[in-house]
């Protein structure tokens, strides 16, 4: 099916109110200093990051896949480089349960030349490889990776087939390593595959941009499979006739996705519901041009957005909005080192600040670029973090977890709170709290159990806090 959103359904942004109270905490620029590229940034179970990027040296234009481990600050705590082919390079990695981390790329392995093979790597909790997988589909690209329900692990991307001709594909693997199945997805024409998200059925929601064979027109293209990799439905969402490219999605916590890319020379956003219907969309034009590259969900259960936009004369800067969860601007930030900064990836920090990481330009030479940026005197002293206005739950860390994880939340003022562990048939399975609690900041931990102490099974779970006044929920997912 396709969807062509109309004038009634896509609200078009012309300003922003430009927050006044955010500001730059702290910036970070990583890499070996000669044209490195930006891949990933995600925040880890220890409240610091880990990043990939592909980098180079003066003597050897080919990148090298390196991969960051830093602290709540940003300092480098230890960086890992790969040389061991031609052309490396990382474009998405994610920690998972067992405290290691999952990178999705591609490399140019020296026996077929010098085509780009798609590249998985699983490593442990300090970045030492444990197990790697090479796609043997020629000029493939991995671009996102994840940790799976049944503790297996799953990448996505594209292989061109003949020309300039493209399908997306998945690959999945279980716990060791070791090839389950490899699907490709498309109909002859243009498809590409950014974005991968696991379902509660255990399917997966994949996304990308579509292109008609010898035309101009591109649209954001999403599918679904089951557990094994069969497709189930896809639909394309063409705001308009021209150029329309998905970079970026996330979940949108009710079974839906927002995606986000560009419309011709503009900022887009869509949220869809779990058959695919879309919810609402919106085109927000900055200054001059620009698009989002990646989007995230919030606290408040919003959404950010990251990407450039243009400079007169100077380049890109980068770009976030946030937006509510109708889509509806909130403010924007731009920040960079007035140059071409362009914005990859965004994310909330178990703070309640935000990071943007993406690439910075100074004198001819391009290094990947990390800013932190939100309140500043909530980054100084943690315990004068805004009291929210009822209750404030937020995102559990480590997710997914593999024996226990912990929940934080927030109140207003003394009240009588009940927070319960829920399964996703939505039984309550077990009481973490209920009764009279302070107000300000609270922790708890689960650890994966029922309230009679038996080991609940691998899946999705829900943590509800709920007041007099209000309720908020985050999915758990636990993984053994």
């Amino acid at each position: 099916m396709k969807t062509v959103s109309s004038l009634l359904l896509a609200l078009v942004i012309f300003e922003f109110a430009q927050s006044q109270d955010l500001d730059t905490i702290w910036t970070r620029v990583y890499g070996r200093g000669y044209h490195d590229t930006t891949g990933w940034v995600e925040e880890t179970s220890d409240k610091g990051f880990i990043m990939t990027f592909g980098s180079r040296i003066i003597s050897d234009n080919q990148p090298d896949l390196c991969y960051t481990k830093t602290d709540s600050l940003g300092d480098t705590l230890w960086t890992k480089i790969i040389i061991n082919h031609r052309y490396e390079i990382g474009h998405h990695i994610t920690q998972t349960s067992d405290g290691g981390y999952l990178i999705s790329g591609e490399t140019t392995p020296d026996s077929v030349g010098l085509q780009a093979h798609a590249w998985i790597i699983k490593t442990n909790e300090i970045g030492d490889t444990t197990w790697s997988y090479i796609y043997d589909g020629a000029s493939s690209h991995a671009f996102y990776g994840l940790q799976t329900l049944d503790s297996g692990y799953a990448s996505a991307g594209l292989q061109y087939v003949g020309g300039h001709l493209s399908d997306a594909f998945i690959i999945k693997f279980n716990h060791e390593g070791g090839l389950e199945w490899a699907h490709h997805y498309g109909n002859s024409d243009v498809q590409t595959c950014s974005f991968l998200a696991q379902t509660p059925d255990s399917g997966y929601v994949a996304a990308g941009y579509s292109r008609d064979t010898g035309g101009s027109e591109q649209d954001f293209w999403v599918f679904k499979t089951d557990k094994l990799g069969t497709l189930l439905w896809d639909s394309t969402y063409a705001p308009t006739n021209s150029v329309d490219i998905l970079y970026g999605g996330c979940s949108a916590g009710d079974g839906g996705f927002v995606f986000t890319g560009r419309s011709a020379a503009s900022g887009y956003v869509l949220r869809i519901d779990s058959l695919g219907h879309t919810i609402w969309s919106r085109t927000i034009h900055p200054v001059s041009g620009g698009f989002f590259n990646s989007v995230a969900p919030t606290s408040d259960s919003g959404f950010v957005l990251g990407g450039a936009q243009e400079i007169v004369s100077l380049g890109r800067e980068y770009w976030i909005v946030k937006i509510n969860s109708d889509g509806d601007s909130l403010w924007s930030f731009t920040c960079g080192r007035n140059n071409d900064d362009h914005g990859r990836c965004v994310a909330q920090t178990s703070d309640g600040n935000y990071v943007i990481f993406g690439n910075s330009s100074v004198f001819g030479q391009t290094n990947p670029y990390l800013v932190k940026f939100g309140h500043v005197e909530d980054a100084i002293d943690d315990n004068s973090a805004q009291i929210p206005e009822t209750i404030f739950l937020k995102q559990n860390y480590p997710n997914p977890f593999n024996s226990s994880t912990i929940i934080e939340f927030s109140l207003r003022d003394e009240q009588k709170v009940n927070l319960g562990i829920y399964d996703i048939t939505g039984r309550k399975i077990k009481t973490l709290w209920d009764g009279e609690i302070s107000g300000g900041n609270h922790r708890l931990i689960w650890n994966g159990t029922d309230s009679k102490g038996k080991a609940m099974p691998s899946g999705i779970y829900f943590c509800k806090l709920q007041s007099d006044e209000s309720a908020q929920s985050r999915k758990l997912i636990l993984t053994k």
